[in-house]
């Protein structure tokens, strides 16, 4: 049972594409439900993103001092809210227990990225953004890093819970690129 738990983790890859859209582009519903959100937001960028899970929309911008990326359905729901933040910003508790796994599961490892990852009904969402109300929201991190193992070299991305356990973790495969990268 571990043996197929561990190849499905490992079996699975990201592949994630988006181009930049115009506002009129994107789902009423999406317009309504971010204007609501982010009152007053300034420079707002909006893309079509299509990766393994399907298509979405999505909204990126600076709010608080925090890069905000806000994702949405096709259809104009909203799917989550990410937050870039620092390690130094996780709970104590789960940054101790997310460097417990690296440092259990890799022989070198390199933090790219950490997105809080918010996930919950439209309104509270909402509640979130402007009264930070985080009741009946599902919390998890979203990491990139580089891992080392014994036998590979791989960017990941894993999505760990609130208290830093593992939930899945998937190869990142990136872009070619005709240009020369020093």
């Amino acid at each position: 049972m571990l043996i197929l738990l561990a190849f499905s983790l490992n079996a699975q890859k990201k592949v994630e594409k988006e181009r930049r859209v115009d506002r009129e582009e994107v789902p009423e519903e999406a317009l309504e439900w971010f204007e609501d959100a982010y009152e007053d937001a300034g420079k707002v960028r909006w893309y079509f993103e299509k990766n393994n899970q399907g298509d979405s929309y999505e909204a990126k911008l600076k709010w608080k001092g925090h890069k905000h990326s806000v994702e949405f359905s096709t259809t104009g729901v909203i799917e989550d809210i990410e937050i870039l933040i620092t390690t130094d910003e996780l709970p104590e508790q789960t940054r101790k227990k997310l460097l417990g796994y690296f440092d259990t599961h890799y022989k070198k490892y390199r933090i790219r990225k950490i997105q809080r990852q918010l996930n919950g009904e439209p309104d509270d969402l909402e509640d979130v953004i402007d009264e930070d109300e985080t009741e009946d929201i599902l919390i998890r991190y979203e990491i990139e890093f580089y891992g080392k193992t014994a036998t590979r070299k791989e960017l990941y991305e894993g999505l760990f819970d609130a208290d830093g356990h593992l939930i899945n973790r998937r190869v990142m495969k990136l872009r070619p690129t005709n240009n020369l990268i020093y």
